[in-house]
């Protein structure tokens, strides 16, 4: 369950990344809907309209995906925090992971643990 502040991914839109809504508006939140390169050499992610993902999950001591089967969900927060970084939630099964994003355009972006260290980046195709 997510908690306050959480979207379901598919109701962000990619085109209004760095956007506002209104004058003196927080900028609607990016997307992650999509397929994505990422830059460790690691799988194809892929977020699908309704927050289902794949390849999201790392291992938190080796810093290595972990896909332990079965559904894994994505959800981007829908407020960046003061270093312009979104909170992404992962879960699979009954592991759950917290990950920030940072968006450059609307098809670039930089996933860090939750600590700010970088994992990647990841190039929308």
């Amino acid at each position: 369950m997510l908690g306050a502040g959480f979207i379901l991914l598919a109701a962000s839109s990619a085109t209004s990344v760095l956007g506002a809504c209104a004058a003196g508006a927080e900028p609607t939140p990016p997307s992650l809907v999509g397929q994505w390169t990422p830059s460790d050499g690691t799988n194809l992610k892929v977020v699908g309209d309704t927050g289902v993902c794949k390849g999201f999950f790392y291992d938190s001591s080796t810093g290595k995906p972990l896909d332990i089967g079965g559904p894994m969900s994505c959800s981007l927060s829908s407020k960046m925090d003061s270093d312009g970084r979104y909170r992404l939630a992962v879960t699979q099964g009954p592991n759950s992971a917290t990950y920030l994003v940072r968006f450059d355009t609307a098809d670039h972006a930089t996933v860090y643990t939750k600590s700010g260290t970088k994992l990647y980046g990841l190039e929308r195709f």
